[in-house]
């Protein structure tokens, strides 16, 4: 009977882990402090990331696109950036900060890619810590699997 159960987690742990694989994605990360009308201006730290199938991939004095893996686990999108942001989005405090006051959708390519029909970050404050993103999400219900993906729960 231990077996079976063993058999069972390993079996329930393949598929979770099956539908949560990396995937390939584009950052565009923009430089500067937020202003009072809510758009990007000068100053130190991050104002907006952009998350993306496929983005310019230039780097100008404002903003850096970068390529990076991302996956899905709960309710939790987590994006491995490869190499380290730019000195410019480290914030007052020396941290790279991002502070999302409005929930922001991702590209449908790239929520398709992870396993779901749509993907929305939640407003809220993310540190970059390492080289590690880690974003709350609200994600409908994968129908294939009729598994919850990253579906928030309120």
């Amino acid at each position: 009977m231990k077996k079976f159960y063993v058999l069972l987690m390993v079996a329930v742990l393949s598929l979770v882990s099956a539908n949560a694989s990396a995937i390939g994605i584009s950052l565009k990360i923009d430089f500067g402090k937020r202003n009072a009308e809510g758009n990007c201006g000068p100053g130190k730290g991050i104002c907006s990331i952009t998350i993306g199938a496929s983005l310019r991939a230039a780097q100008g004095e404002t903003y850096q696109v970068t390529e990076a893996d991302a996956e899905i686990r709960g309710d939790k999108l987590f994006i491995n950036l490869p190499k380290g942001i730019n000195e410019k989005g480290k914030n007052e405090k020396g941290s790279y900060t991002l502070n999302l006051e409005k929930k922001m959708p991702v590209d449908a390519e790239v929520a398709k890619k992870l396993g779901v029909s749509a993907l929305t970050v939640l407003p809220g404050s993310y540190e970059i810590k390492g080289n590690m993103l880690v974003l709350n999400i609200v994600a409908p219900r994968d129908a294939a699997s009729g598994m919850a993906t990253g579906k928030r729960q309120h």
